[in-house]
């Protein structure tokens, strides 16, 4: 069977309605047989009923050229006295005559053939009335036939309808179909529900939250290209004018000035392009790579000794004041990601002979991680936008702006919670519920 709604819905419809009328015609069958056979009984009946009050002494049966006694009908009458003598009979030969025992009504061989019998007695006679079987199963068998060929005649309406009623119904389908065709696949826009009907319309407005979800995606991911493009336009082009520079200076300093402005340079692309990759990774959930059980203290121990040198080249005082351990199930290179862009961003905010304080406890619900520097501060309307993708909150460090988004990415994955406090009399508090 092809794999078609249409298809199916039509054939199930089709084999339940004849299922249904098979059912009815012999059921209506039935019933007719039996009303058939009560009538013709109560005709039967009838016609005996009639000889009750005749003269028996009149040779000649009255009314048996009657209606009742028509070619179709086929009835037959037999009389007898007290004496048990026939005394009459019409419509059947004497021979195949004898005279009944029972009253009412009954079935008898006459001459290999079935007959009904209906028997009266009175007190001064005994009436026969009967008709052979096969006049009741004849018009039995007409009812059939008539049942029957309705059924037929009726067989290519109901088809013609249930088609005509499964198209229209599945019509719809074949509208949000075109609606789809006709859909860019750099916007899509949401499906109309004013004519949906009621059963598809949770799976078109599932389908129109999916297609909003993938406009943001494609916005979000059109901006990130075109914002990550013009990051790296500017470090690459400061290269080459270093690079310039390199060729065309005059004395050893200045060679070994531009070359130092070369690694800056250097190293500056290469932070961002790791960043960048730490954030795709952070938005692709559905990445190979599996979360495990992993000792947060044990990594924010190792991101702390890789900061030391750069704290002590900045003249930034990097300290613990506390480390509880904690274990997560986690991506190991994501959490060494938060910790590395926090505390980077806070040595990197923190001017000369500041302090950056760190530390990690742990309670009944969380692991939290604790960060607090004295740096230039956040002021209040930047605490939302700094988690926006290249937000700097100053053009004078060298940072990427991509920190606290990547940051923000991760957590969102993983439910934690941030919290940011300002540090009196300045700088800025970081706390991570994990």
């Amino acid at each position: 069977m092809t794999n078609s709604i249409n298809t199916k819905l039509q054939i199930y419809l089709l084999s339940a309605l004849f299922a249904l009328l098979l059912a009815s015609a012999l059921a209506i069958y039935y019933i007719d047989k039996k009303q058939i056979n009560i009538f013709s009984d109560f005709e039967l009946q009838q016609v005996a009923e009639l000889f009750i009050n005749i003269d028996l002494s009149n040779k000649v049966l009255p009314l048996t050229n009657g209606p009742l006694f028509n070619s179709k009908d086929d009835f037959a009458i037999v009389l007898w006295n007290q004496d048990h003598n026939i005394t009459h009979i019409k419509g059947i030969e004497k021979k195949f005559i004898t005279q009944p025992k029972q009253i009412g009504f009954f079935n008898i061989f006459i001459h290999d053939q079935v007959w009904r019998a209906y028997v009266i007695r009175t007190n001064d006679r005994t009436i026969e009335a009967l008709q052979p079987k096969f006049v009741q199963d004849n018009f039995i068998k007409e009812v059939a036939f008539k049942i029957t060929f309705l059924f037929f005649l009726m067989s290519p309406i109901l088809i013609y309808l249930i088609h005509k009623t499964v198209t229209q119904g599945l019509k719809p389908i074949s509208e949000i179909n075109n609606q789809l065709e006709t859909s860019d696949q750099n916007n899509l826009s949401t499906l109309k529900l004013k004519s949906v009907p009621l059963e598809l319309i949770p799976l078109v407005s599932t389908l129109n939250k999916l297609f909003h979800k993938l406009n943001l995606t494609l916005t979000q991911q059109k901006n990130f290209i075109a914002n990550a493009a013009h990051e790296l336009r500017t470090p690459i082009m400061a290269l080459s004018l270093q690079i310039d520079r390199v060729k065309n200076a005059n004395s050893t300093q200045e060679y070994e000035n531009t070359i130092m402005n070369l690694e800056l340079g250097l190293e500056r692309i290469n932070r961002l392009v790791g960043q960048l990759l730490v954030l795709a990774r952070s938005e692709n959930h559905s990445n190979d790579v599996k979360d495990q059980p992993v000792r947060l203290d044990k990594i924010l121990r190792q991101v702390i000794i890789h900061f030391a040198p750069l704290a002590e080249k900045m003249q930034v005082d990097l300290g613990v004041t506390h480390m509880d351990e904690c274990t997560r199930t986690m991506d190991p290179v994501e959490v060494e990601a938060i910790f590395s862009n926090l505390i980077d961003n806070a040595i990197r905010y923190t001017n000369k002979n500041g302090i950056v304080d760190i530390s990690f406890t742990t309670n009944e619900r969380h692991c939290v991680f604790k960060i607090k520097d004295t740096g230039i501060g956040l002021e209040l309307e930047n605490r939302e936008k700094i988690f926006e993708r290249f937000f700097r909150v100053s053009n004078t460090t060298t940072g990427s702006g991509l920190g606290l988004s990547i940051i923000n990415e991760i957590c969102k994955k993983y439910n934690i919670k941030i919290k940011i406090e300002r540090n009196k009399p300045s700088g800025t508090v970081f706390l991570i519920y994990f």
